[in-house]
């Protein structure tokens, strides 16, 4: 108990840069330490920081820190994004020499206390499957395993394909400003002769390009075009000077599976998902 009056414990509703760089550190060592990812969409949230007003940021807290004498030892963020993700993601850390001090148990409870106020029934608590300290915390909180998604890094190579090119699948990027603002990337919308066959956003943060949701319409699909949208999503990353290229899927999504490793994706990691109804807390 002693230990845990000597810490500092916040609770913040929005990032500001000096708390994103300290966080970005902490995860940098938590995992070059334990060889694992985190999924913190830090860099999203500091951007819809950015982009708003404030009268229009609200008031729920995602944020919960905690300091020892100044540096940043501990952190849970809540990923909701003013409600559009339900139930809310929660990822967090504990620097590697402060563990065991139940300090991811009281940021926790904290989170939890957040979720019940704003009527979260339940939450997903996301874990890499090769967190031996994470799984045993999701095990004492009683969180049920939901699904899977792989991590996948674009290696290159595997792209050039002329039968694709006859699909003349092109990009256009929205004009919808307010939107791309609220999600916090670019949205392209996929066309062929001048119809839209699908969708995909595209992020770019620091020579890290992202590609996400990249859909085809139920109509359109079986023709072929996911991977010239994928391939085009690819150029347009690479030509904005993308360092890295990454994205993610369900682990029983072997059709997208096999496409991205077609294209030159290779695995990285494995995100697991797990469901805790907001009744449990630790004692």
């Amino acid at each position: 108990m002693a230990q845990m009056q000597m810490l500092t414990f916040e609770q913040k509703k929005d990032l500001t840069r000096v708390d994103h760089d300290s966080i970005r550190e902490l995860e940098l060592l938590c995992c070059s330490g334990d060889q694992i990812t985190l999924k913190l969409e830090i860099d999203f949230k500091l951007t819809d920081v950015e982009l708003k007003v404030p009268e229009d940021r609200g008031s729920d807290v995602d944020e919960f820190l905690c300091y020892d004498e100044g540096h940043l030892i501990g952190y849970i963020g809540i990923c909701s994004f003013d409600g559009l993700i339900d139930p809310p993601e929660l990822t967090g850390m504990v620097h590697p020499d402060h563990r065991r001090k139940k300090i991811f148990s009281h940021l926790h409870r904290l989170v939890m206390e957040e979720c019940k106020r704003r009527n979260f029934k339940t939450v997903l608590l996301l874990c890499d499957r090769n967190s031996s300290s994470g799984r045993a915390f999701l095990e004492r909180v009683g969180a049920v395993y939901s699904y899977s998604e792989y991590e996948m890094h674009y290696q290159g190579g595997a792209l050039e394909d002329p039968i694709e090119h006859q699909k003349d699948i092109s990009l256009r990027r929205t004009s919808n400003v307010e939107e791309e603002a609220k999600l916090g990337m670019e949205i392209w919308i996929p066309e062929k002769d001048g119809m839209i066959v699908g969708g995909v956003h595209l992020h770019l943060k620091d020579g890290v390009g992202s590609i996400y949701g990249l859909s085809v319409s139920p109509e359109n699909r079986g023709k072929g075009y996911g991977r010239p949208i994928l391939r085009k999503a690819i150029d347009i990353l690479r030509e904005a000077e993308a360092q890295d290229i990454l994205l993610q899927v369900d682990t029983k999504n072997w059709i997208a599976h096999n496409l991205y490793k077609s294209c030159g994706f290779v695995e990285t990691s494995v995100m697991d998902y797990f469901t805790l109804e907001n009744t449990n807390t630790l004692e």
